[in-house]
């Protein structure tokens, strides 16, 4: 894993590409469960900036789009969420991108539905996707951003809990979320990691 990261980092870099992934499971079964709240916030930059994901690795599909003076590329996982390190690392191979040029959106039950949160790194946070990433390429030294799906009454309700479809009210909250996830996204990708968690971070 170590050997990984100090492959990419010593690297020349892609230093005018970023990786955006929206983490989630595949198939329909899961398409609209609080786990793959990720994902619709990639779906959100994707329509906004009509950038159409249309190409497939083993591991990933994904679009590449300019937003700003960015060139980007668009990616979801093509595993279950907690084997999302394989997507990444074979993404950041593919691209010979550094960590700080990676941004991931997720799903975290310890921010109340309706909320996000950017940061530039951190802990997996006991989330499985992040914990494989982290994993898989050796470091938490990349920015990401999570948002908020709330916790279930009872801890044994966890995995039922994201791998559930939201109610309606969380639904309004989670979408007024994404809104401002994907200004972030934006604003990550032109300003930096710096700005964007200052106007965003409330």
């Amino acid at each position: 894993m170590i050997d990984f990261f100090r492959r990419i980092t010593s690297a020349t870099e892609s230093n005018h590409l970023t990786i955006v992934v929206g983490l989630g499971n595949p198939g329909v079964k899961y398409k609209n469960t609080r786990h793959n709240v990720g994902s619709w916030c990639l779906d959100r930059i994707v329509d906004a900036h009509s950038i159409i994901i249309n190409k497939k690795k083993r591991y990933f599909e994904f679009g590449q789009g300019d937003i700003g003076n960015k060139k980007i590329i668009l990616a979801r996982s093509r595993t279950f969420m907690n084997e999302s390190g394989r997507a990444i690392q074979s993404l950041m191979t593919k691209y010979n991108v550094s960590p700080a040029n990676l941004l991931i959106l997720y799903d975290d039950m310890d921010l109340p539905a309706g909320s996000m949160r950017l940061r530039a790194r951190g802990s997996s946070g006991g989330h499985n996707g992040m914990k494989s990433i982290v994993d898989a390429i050796g470091t938490t030294e990349f920015p990401r951003l999570r948002i908020g799906i709330g916790r279930p009454e009872f801890a044994e309700q966890n995995i039922s809990h994201v791998l559930s479809e939201a109610s309606l009210d969380e639904l309004k909250r989670i979408n007024q979320a994404l809104c401002s996830a994907t200004q972030a996204v934006e604003m990550f990708l032109v300003d930096g990691i710096d700005a964007s968690m200052d106007r965003f971070n409330k």
